[in-house]
């Protein structure tokens, strides 16, 4: 499975509108394992 996420940018996005990094968490959730999980997939560990 392949999940992009992109932090986005200012341009074309309404007023107002907030943005945030993307977490290890966010990924974990979105990939539904443990953030532990996630954090090592993301570092290149096994």
């Amino acid at each position: 499975m392949e999940i992009l996420l992109s932090r986005g940018s200012a341009a074309g996005k309404p007023a107002g509108e907030v943005h945030r990094d993307v977490t290890p968490r966010d990924v974990a959730r979105l990939a539904g394992v443990s953030v532990a999980t996630a954090s090592k997939a993301l570092n290149g560990r096994p």
